[in-house]
């Protein structure tokens, strides 16, 4: 639980957890975004635990959440470069990670293990032009 909690409340103005609400401002999706912290990877972006409540998925808030944290990404004017991964069966997700731009960099076969179940992991990143 501190692991989890420190990731949703890093202490610090470049990463955290951009959220979504439906008009009665329940949570109904997130998206996890962190910038590395070594000194010869803080030029490294990353994206992690994308989730949408099921009854608002397919509504665009998957992209509202992706676009807003590619922005602030963007904003922060030091990143080359945003990386995630994404499990390999989810379609709809590496879809939308590659309408943005993501390429595809590499892929990890039983990546994650979920109740008793493996799941591949293929990983995607998304370069800022250098000139930016």
């Amino acid at each position: 639980m501190s692991d989890f909690t420190a990731r949703l409340c890093p202490g610090d103005p470049v990463s955290g957890v951009f959220g979504a609400f439906d008009d009665t401002n329940r949570p109904i999706g997130m998206l996890g975004f962190s910038r590395e912290s070594r000194p010869k990877r803080a030029h490294i972006g990353n994206l992690w635990s994308m989730y949408v409540v099921p009854e608002f998925r397919n509504r665009g808030v998957g992209s509202a959440l992706l676009d807003a944290a590619l922005s602030h990404a963007k904003g922060l004017g030091v990143l080359r470069q945003i990386v995630l991964g994404v499990t390999a069966s989810n379609l709809a997700a590496s879809s939308l990670y590659k309408s943005r731009g993501f390429q595809p960099f590499g892929f990890e076969r039983d990546a994650l293990f979920v109740d008793g179940t493996y799941f591949d992991e293929e990983h995607l990143a998304l370069h800022f032009d250098r000139d930016a």
